[in-house]
């Protein structure tokens, strides 16, 4: 190691200096490599909004996904009914959300007057406790309504325009959910 310092030392020490005339010839400028720059994690932007879907088990195969789709804070209670425990006002805890969205009816009950019963209770539950919340009423999940759940269907969109609610006629998935908010202007 010592050697090749001292020739290195012989070899510069032997050349001759450069004329004024030379000065910079020979030279290669040092050029920076443009650094990349590093990638931050994104800065993911405060929610615009807290959702709470209240209702059967169906709301935890696509409500969480709308709520991202739709850049919103989620809390979903699925396995509530409207007459049987866990009933929508059992769940009616915490902060209060923005927005309410209730889709009940397709697990729980049988005929027509004890779900226009149920709904209009759960409807003045939530405005009872969140009354500042806007209210949006989903059609019950049916995938092929007959006559009783046809007749479900009315009564919610009944019950949501005589209690100042939206009501939103969507399929129970994130698309059709976020699609049918975004065409109410919500």
């Amino acid at each position: 190691m010592l050697a090749l310092g001292t020739a290195v030392l012989v070899v510069l020490a032997m050349q001759q200096p450069p004329t004024p005339e030379q000065a910079g010839t020979g030279v290669t400028p040092l050029t920076a490599t443009p650094r990349t720059p590093q990638t931050e994690p994104p800065v993911t932007a405060p929610a615009e909004r807290s959702l709470v879907f209240i209702g059967d088990e169906h709301l935890d195969e696509w409500a969480p996904a709308a709520g991202r789709e739709l850049a919103a804070d989620v809390r979903v209670e699925s396995g509530v009914t409207l007459l049987e425990e866990p009933t929508v006002a059992d769940v009616l805890t915490g902060a209060p959300p923005d927005v309410v969205v209730l889709s009940v009816g397709t697990a729980d009950v049988a005929w027509a007057d004890d779900f226009q019963f149920g709904l209009t209770e759960a409807v003045d539950a939530v405005q009872s406790a969140w009354p500042d919340a806007h209210l949006v009423l989903m059609q019950p999940a049916w995938t092929d309504p007959g006559d009783l759940e046809a007749e479900k269907n009315e009564i919610t969109e009944q019950v949501a325009a005589a209690q100042g609610a939206t009501y939103l006629d969507a399929n129970a998935t994130a698309t059709d959910f976020v699609a049918a908010w975004n065409a109410a202007g919500l």
